[in-house]
Order: C-alpha cells, then structure tokens, then sequence
C-alpha cells in the first residue's frame, strides 16, 4: 500500500497542474468485489463512460458476477487479464480451485477443458473466456497474446459493445513501448509467426489470415468485408488490410477488381495461387 501511494504520488506530482486536478486517486486493500463498484457509483461515474482493468493475479479471481453488472453499462468497457495455466495445473483434483474457475466462468463448462488434448487446452479457455465476456454483455472481444522475455504466456482480453472502442484499444496495444520486450502473435495465423511490438508491424499473418478469410467466399471479398474482419477478428488495424491486399496482388496470390485497391474493390484467389501447407508446428503449439 504504501509504496504504492508513493508510486502514484510520483506521477501526480510529473503532470501539469491542470491534469493533477483533475486526477482522483483511491487507493483501498481488501476484496475488490464488491468494493470496487461500491467505490464507483460514490463517485458517481457508474454509468458515465469507463475503462475497467481487471488485473488477475495467476488464478481465476474475477467473478463472472462483476462481469455482468459491468456488463449491464453500455458505456463501459473491461480489459482482463487471464492466464490459462492455473487452471489447467491445479484444477482438476483441487475442489477449491474449480468453484473458483466456476465462479469466475459463470458456470462449469470450463472444466471440459480436462478432457481437452493438451495442444488445444489453452485455446479451449481463452474461447471459453471470450464467451463470458459475451454472456456478460460486451458483444466484442479483443485478445492478444502476450509473451515476454522469459517465455511466459499471458492473455490480455478486452470487451466491448462498441467496434470504435475495438479501434481505439487495438491501436493502443500496438504502440506499447516495446522496451519490456514483450510480443503478440495472431493465433489465426497458421504459421504463427512472432510479432514484435511496433507502430507498423510485419503483416506476413495478415496476409495468411485474409487468404484464408477470402478463400472462404467463392465471390471474394469487398475491402470494407476484409477490414471489417481485421477489426473484430484479428490483432491488426483495418489500416493495414490495403496495403496488405496489395502485396497479395503483387505477388499474384489475389486478383482485384478493379486492379486499384480501395474501398470499392473486391479481392478474390488467384486461379493459378499454389497454397502452402501449414507450418508442422502448428498443432504442437495449441
């Protein structure tokens, strides 16, 4: 506690005096549920628009309760943190540790993650997760995968009603400082291939994940349907899906009409496009 005040004190006192007044800090120890949202609606800003972390620490501690009258304020959205391990480690023969998982999940379903094939258990929570953020009432979800220096796995899951909110949070991530080394990948990309954290990141998976999206439509796509796709399906920009495109025609992997690319313009496989296999690695790693 008391370093933390002293860590907050530090940055108040770095600010203009302007934005220092307008800074409320509180700072209290003790169960977060439910003091947190009796400490908001004190302050009167529950309901007025919020961006709520919820910073787990290694186990299931958010309660799905909490996520649903977060939920229940359209203009509110969560960023979660969740790491899978906890789970998966410890239990399936610990009682107390699956009425925490079921807490936090809403119900059981969670559990068939024990009869899950290890390569597929830490996808099998994250989508489970995403759901609960659905049920809660945050129709979009956002999760990167985060991966720092010493290899250790955490998931940051953002949710949302508002697709201008997903921008704005995707943007954000990818312009961390990318001096604490940390990194995401797309686990839509086949190859997943390691993205470091930069304002213009390697689109290589883009490239992957938009083949597979428009192989998918037998008439191709619309550059408004692949951005669309990149918003709520991807960790990239809807900013970058052109330029990607581009390189796809370049490299005679699309065909465009017209050749141009722009909002107008409809993306379909090259007829002579000889598609790689998938990486051998790929089942290995989820």
């Amino acid at each position: 506690m008391e370093e933390l005040q002293r860590q907050m004190a530090l940055v108040r006192s770095r600010q203009s005096d302007d934005v220092a007044q307008r800074m409320a800090v509180d700072i209290r120890h003790g169960d977060f549920h439910p003091t947190l949202l009796q400490e908001i609606r004190k302050t009167g800003a529950l309901g007025k628009p919020l961006f709520v972390l919820l910073d787990s620490f290694g186990g299931p501690d958010i309660p799905f309760s909490l996520l649903q009258e977060l939920g229940h304020l359209p203009r509110t959205e969560v960023m979660v943190t969740f790491e899978p391990s906890f789970l998966m480690r410890f239990a399936e023969n610990h009682d107390g540790h699956r009425q925490l998982g079921d807490a936090a999940f809403g119900s059981q379903e969670w559990q068939a993650v024990f009869q899950q094939p290890s390569s597929q258990k830490f996808t099998f929570l994250r989508e489970q997760y995403r759901a609960v953020l659905r049920r809660a009432g945050f129709t979009h979800t956002l999760y990167f995968e985060m991966i720092d220096e010493g290899n250790r796995k955490l998931y940051l899951i953002f949710g949302t009603r508002h697709e201008l909110g997903l921008a704005k949070m995707k943007d954000a991530l990818w312009t961390v400082d990318p001096s604490y080394g940390v990194r995401y990948r797309d686990l839509r990309d086949t190859q997943q291939q390691m993205l470091e954290i930069a304002f213009e990141p390697d689109t290589a998976p883009l490239r992957r994940i938009l083949c597979e999206f428009i192989s998918a439509a037998p008439d191709g796509r619309t550059i408004p349907e692949l951005k669309r796709y990149t918003l709520l399906e991807t960790v990239y920009r809807p900013t970058q899906v052109i330029d990607a495109v581009r390189q796809l025609r370049d490299e005679d992997t699309v065909a465009t009409e017209p050749r141009t690319v722009n909002n107008k313009t409809r993306v379909r496989l090259a007829t002579t496009r000889i598609t790689p296999r998938p990486s051998a690695q790929q089942d290995a790693l989820w």
